[in-house]
């Protein structure tokens, strides 16, 4: 806390300061209205100029390399992606067929160590991949829903045979 002796130390503006602060309000009681906009306008437009002499003159880390490299290799590719999609759409449309998507992939990284599952989280996994291949159930107006034929149907892979099924597939595509 401030004693009163520390508060005017503080606060206290020398004589040259308050000189100043005098003869600047003494400055302007006599300049008109318009003569003060014009200074004041006249300010801003010096700073303004100070700025941008700056930044044309301030060196950045890029000047010298290529910009949006990446940007225009992704746009190449996606650019010749969407032309042949929707050359497919169009000759889909002409023979009157469908176009739809039916593939969706994700692809995750699994930390390299993992803690084995509990016996309650591989049940609770196992019940929720079986409800899971009975789908949702939607109107037959919509034609959404397909009907499941057998119980062949409803089987659940184990872990397991789905490593094997995999490790096969990447030897027969990867030699």
């Amino acid at each position: 806390m401030l004693t009163s002796n520390q508060y005017n130390i503080t606060n206290s503006r020398t004589f040259a300061a308050a000189a100043a602060n005098k003869k600047a309000k003494k400055d302007t009681s006599t300049q008109s209205y318009q003569e003060r906009k014009d200074i004041a306008k006249e300010k801003r437009r010096q700073t303004y100029n100070t700025k941008q002499l700056r930044l044309q003159n301030l060196k950045t880390r890029r000047d010298s390399s290529p910009k949006d490299v990446l940007k225009t290799k992704f746009r190449n590719w996606y650019d010749n992606e969407l032309q042949y999609h929707n050359k497919l759409i169009r000759s889909a449309k002409k023979e009157n067929k469908p176009w739809r998507i039916r593939v969706a992939v994700m692809v995750e990284r699994i930390p390299v160590v993992t803690p084995d599952m509990e016996e309650w989280e591989r049940n609770y996994i196992d019940l929720r991949d079986y409800i899971w291949t009975y789908g949702k159930e939607y109107p037959e107006e919509t034609g959404f829903m397909y009907a499941m034929d057998s119980e062949e149907d409803h089987i659940v892979p184990s872990d397991e045979e789905l490593i094997g099924k995999f490790c096969f597939v990447c030897v027969m595509c990867y030699g």
